[in-house]
């Protein structure tokens, strides 16, 4: 091996060395070249701190060579940000802001301050550092909050104000499960709901509002039927429900102001009334199930 070789290594080992040291391979030195240096050393100086400048910048921004040249159009785009070390909360200034490290208890948390001196920790424990607070009314009216849903290419609704400023859940909302609620205010399920209206009907709980029709079926199975019609006084009026009783009927019972009669030949689908005397209307029940 020649000599020039030989110093080549060692120049490569020294570089390599230096570059494990001080973490750089071009110095950049403030106070290079000296006043007393040759000129000559002019151009090795420039394209020392050309590389200096481009291997720092590197680091943090997309600064790679295309050969010897900073050419690629990404050039000067940002690789990652990362802070030096955390830092006491800035002065504030007119029309400027500040993204800034920060210690909180003893960890660095990111902060931003505002030209006002507003002073938000974004931050937390690895967390985003988020507060009610932070939320107020950013959300428009009328405007549900969405979550992904399960396929991951769509929202599903949750949850918004109307106009009357009154918390709307979507339909289908569901409670996470059966159980009964525990409090006064608590949201009621449909099953705990469904197993109120079943007990109280053994205490004669019945519907609150009738819409019309010959039937009405009550909470506990109880059904009641009931019309009018026109009797004759001569013979029998038969009279069919328009649905039969399911099981059983229980009761028939028939009045009128005139007439006189009585119930007979019942049975699930309907029953006859024998009346006798003056032609009348009469008005009937039956109670079944």
């Amino acid at each position: 091996m020649g000599k020039r070789e030989s110093y080549l290594i060692w120049g490569l080992m020294l570089i390599f060395w230096l570059s494990m040291v001080v973490g750089w391979t071009y110095t950049l030195d403030c106070d290079s070249p000296l006043g007393t240096d040759a000129p000559s050393t002019i151009d090795d100086k420039i394209r020392e701190t050309r590389d200096g400048y481009q291997e720092r910048l590197n680091v943090d921004h997309y600064f790679a060579l295309t050969g010897s040249s900073l050419s690629d159009s990404a050039i000067g785009q940002h690789r990652q940000i990362e802070f030096y070390g955390p830092i006491s909360t800035p002065s504030d200034a007119a029309n400027k802001s500040w993204l800034y490290s920060k210690d909180v208890s003893s960890k660095t948390e990111f902060h931003w301050l505002d030209e006002d001196g507003n002073e938000l920790q974004i931050t937390n424990a690895g967390t985003l550092n988020i507060s009610s607070d932070d939320l107020l009314g950013t959300l428009t009216n009328e405007t549900y909050f969405t979550a992904v849903n399960a396929a991951g290419d769509g929202t599903v609704d949750l949850i918004k104000a109307n106009s009357s400023d009154v918390a709307v859940l979507p339909d289908g909302s569901e409670m996470a499960s059966t159980t009964a609620p525990t409090a006064d205010a608590d949201i009621s399920n449909k099953k705990y709901v469904d197993d109120q209206v079943d007990a109280s009907s053994a205490d004669g709980y019945t519907p609150t509002s009738y819409t019309g029709g010959e039937s009405i079926t009550f909470p506990n199975g109880l059904i009641l039927k009931h019309g009018s019609g026109t009797a004759d006084g001569v013979g029998d009026a038969t009279i069919s429900f328009g649905t039969a009783f399911p099981h059983a009927i229980v009761s028939v019972t028939v009045s009128s102001s005139q007439l006189a009669g009585w119930v007979s030949n019942v049975l699930v689908s309907g029953f006859d009334f024998d009346s006798a005397g003056t032609s009348n209307t009469y008005y009937w029940q039956a109670w079944g199930y």
